[in-house]
């Protein structure tokens, strides 16, 4: 798709709006939380930079707290980004996202290497991403802010506060608190219903025929116990377990030999009194590597209502880091799909 076809499927961009002073931006606001993770970010490049020619130990120290800065971008990826598209603004995020990457994969690759290493090779390499560092706040401050500003809606900004906690603060202990935006967090949330053959949940909306296409993909079994241990429903796909209708309806032991029956008491016991919320097994199957998940599940007031099976056949990853491993040589890419 190219940008004059993604404008007319994101449709026009907005009125224009004024670029406020960031001096006069309330703090909490998601703009001024840019900002000054920003200001800390550079504060933290200054100190990195004071001491690589000197205190290697600092510098390990220091540059291990760069890792931080995949929450900073995260936001700005994840949330600005997305919006700006929306509008159909695609600069100047456009090359802005790659940049980033590469920027965390240096990142990344030199902090696996500090310990080990103090070569002039690593030096080089870390002055060569502080510079890159640098480049992005300036870009940031100067480029991406203020086009934000200019098309985002008061609506658009409260949403990224709101989201912005799924994604964490970088470079501060927490997120600043806005009031506007916790009056808006905090806001009674959308009724979860079923009209019309949709099913609307605060996170989005689906037809039926929808889920049950999306159930019909996942690589997953999925069985649902309720909190009188009666079978209520399974989903079974996969088939690793053999589930017959006939068994909706009917108590959980009748689904397994009496020799478990007291390890399955136990274990809904233990979830009704919250003593464990989970059980995990690996086991062959069939001959196949798989994963049982047995997840207590609990209502909006920690009220037990039930369990959840989920069964997967982990053979794919099984194979995918066999064949990793051998080609490791070659470093060759390989497509988990093709397995």
């Amino acid at each position: 798709m190219n940008i004059t076809e993604l404008k007319e499927k994101i449709g026009e961009k907005p009125k224009t709006r004024p670029v406020p002073n960031m001096n006069d931006v309330p703090n909490g606001h998601p703009a001024k939380t840019m900002a000054t993770e920003n200001d800390a970010l550079l504060k933290l490049v200054e100190n990195i930079e004071k001491n690589l020619q000197s205190n290697w130990n600092e510098i390990v120290k220091e540059f291990n707290k760069l890792l931080g800065i995949e929450r900073h971008y995260g936001k700005k990826e994840k949330l600005f980004m997305a919006v700006l598209y929306h509008r159909g603004v695609t600069g100047p995020s456009g090359g802005m996202w790659d940049a980033d990457d590469e920027i965390k994969n240096e990142i990344r690759a030199i902090a696996k290497e500090l310990k080990d290493s103090e070569d002039e090779n690593l030096r080089n390499r870390i002055k060569n991403v502080l510079k890159r560092v640098k480049l992005m706040v300036r870009a940031e401050t100067e480029s991406f802010l203020p086009t934000s500003f200019r098309f985002f809606t008061d609506t658009d900004w409260l949403e990224i506060y709101r989201d912005s906690f799924e994604i964490g603060a970088a470079f501060t202990e927490n997120i600043a608190l806005w009031e506007e935006g916790e009056k808006f967090r905090n806001a009674p949330k959308k009724t979860e219903s079923l009209e019309n053959n949709k099913l609307t949940f605060q996170t989005g909306e689906l037809t039926l025929k929808e889920l049950k296409a999306i159930m019909k993909f996942l690589p997953v079994d999925i069985t649902f116990i309720d909190k009188d241990e009666t079978l209520k429903f399974f989903f079974n796909e996969r088939h690793t377990f053999d589930r017959p209708e006939l068994i909706i309806g009917k108590s959980v032991y009748g689904c397994h030999p009496s020799k478990i029956f007291a390890a399955v008491e136990k274990m809904m016991e233990d979830f009704k009194s919250k003593k464990r919320r989970c059980v995990k097994q690996i086991q062959m199957i069939a001959s196949r590597p798989t994963a049982v998940d047995y997840i207590a599940v609990y209502d909006e007031e920690d009220e037990y209502i039930g369990t959840v099976e989920i069964v997967e056949d982990c053979s794919r990853a099984f194979e995918y880091f066999k064949l990793k491993e051998k080609k490791k040589v070659k470093k060759e890419k390989i497509n988990p799909c093709n397995i």
